[in-house]
């Protein structure tokens, strides 16, 4: 797939996205932010008709690599009763905490000590 990839610190503070469109077209995002110790990941989507094709892996595992020093965990949010984006999310090392009381449920992967020392400052800012 020939896309054009953009990576940007967002207009909001402290947040990193990326975004794959193909054509002008909008067919992959994700988002990622530090909180504390902790690097959140959010808004992962893909386009229907790009699916099955390892973007979404390849995107969650970007927002992991771009984690800023310090970084203890790394936590996102999806519906409690998405089975499909739970076992993705499982797969790929997160486990699934409680549910909140609005259907998200959090997930969340702690990094090793040998993980957290190869972290950087972020992504680069472009």
């Amino acid at each position: 797939m020939i896309a054009e990839v953009s990576r940007a610190w967002s207009l909001v503070p402290r947040h990193y996205s990326v975004m794959v469109r193909r054509g002008g077209r909008l067919v992959a995002s994700v988002q990622a932010w530090p909180d504390g110790d902790a690097w959140w990941i959010g808004r992962l989507m893909v386009a229907v008709d790009h699916r099955r094709r390892g973007v979404a892996t390849a995107l969650l595992r970007h927002a992991q690599a771009v984690a800023t020093s310090g970084t203890t965990h790394i936590r996102l949010n999806t519906g409690a009763a998405s089975r499909i984006n739970l076992r993705f999310y499982e797969s790929e090392g997160f486990t699934a905490g409680p549910t909140n009381g609005d259907g998200m449920a959090t997930l969340s992967k702690h990094l090793l000590p040998d993980e957290r020392a190869h972290r950087s400052d972020g992504p680069p800012r472009t």
